[in-house]
């Protein structure tokens, strides 16, 4: 009904303004414009709203969590009764399960691995160890074929 042509009003994905390589620098000189109008030193311009750019920033200082990263959570909150951590994340940052794991059981709490992501670990020597070969108490692996 609406045609082709609603297609062409995302200039973006047309390649209106510029192409995946950013050749003419489009969308640099936007986010220069930005940051200067906000008073920002940088912004970054992203598809698929606010929740893709929420996750670009966690992922920038929050993952993996470390060993320590546990051990100051649990000092911080003693009344916790385990610990829970996704590896590897979507993006493919693997934690050093192990030492979580000796972490968590220095304390007396288990480890509970979301390793969705990583269906694929246990069969290869040279990937990551497995989380229940790591010492997880429990893991959670999944993969759609």
């Amino acid at each position: 009904m609406l045609g082709d042509a609603v297609f062409y009003g995302d200039v973006l994905a047309s390649g209106g303004l510029d192409d995946r390589r950013n050749r003419n620098r489009v969308l640099e000189r936007a986010e220069k414009l930005m940051a200067d109008a906000v008073h920002a030193s940088h912004t970054f311009f992203s598809t698929c709203g606010s929740s893709l750019s929420m996750k670009a920033a966690m992922l920038s200082v929050a993952h993996p969590p470390s060993a320590a990263d546990f051990e100051q959570a649990f000092a911080a909150h003693p009344d916790a009764k385990g610990a829970l951590v996704t590896s590897p994340t979507p993006y493919g940052s693997c934690a050093d399960i192990r030492s979580i794991a000796d972490t968590c059981h220095r304390r007396g709490r288990p480890l509970i691995v979301d390793e969705a992501w990583g269906a694929h670990l246990p069969f290869h020597p040279d990937l990551p160890t497995w989380a229940m070969d790591a010492g997880a108490d429990v893991c959670s692996i999944c993969r759609a074929i």
